[in-house]
């Protein structure tokens, strides 16, 4: 059974991670790596995360990291998820 995740569960999973906040997910490369900025309900930017190999987060346990890595840093923006 292959566990990995494809480019469109991970953007999935991103997308509703962080709500009540919108995830734009950006995959300037689209076949390697990812990027996702995170906007207040104004629109104004709270985080965009470093871009990141698809392959490092194309399981379950890697992409919780990735998230939970993301939400840390903007709650010590003020912003809770």
């Amino acid at each position: 059974m292959d566990n990995r995740l494809d480019i469109q569960q991970i953007t999935k999973r991103l997308e509703n991670a962080f709500k009540p906040y919108k995830c734009i997910v950006e995959a300037p490369d689209y076949e390697n790596l990812i990027y996702a900025k995170i906007l207040d309900k104004n629109g104004a930017l709270i985080i965009k995360t470093p871009s990141v190999s698809i392959a490092d987060i194309n399981n379950e346990s890697s992409l919780s990291t990735f998230i939970d890595r993301t939400k840390v840093t903007m709650e010590s923006k003020g912003y809770f998820v």
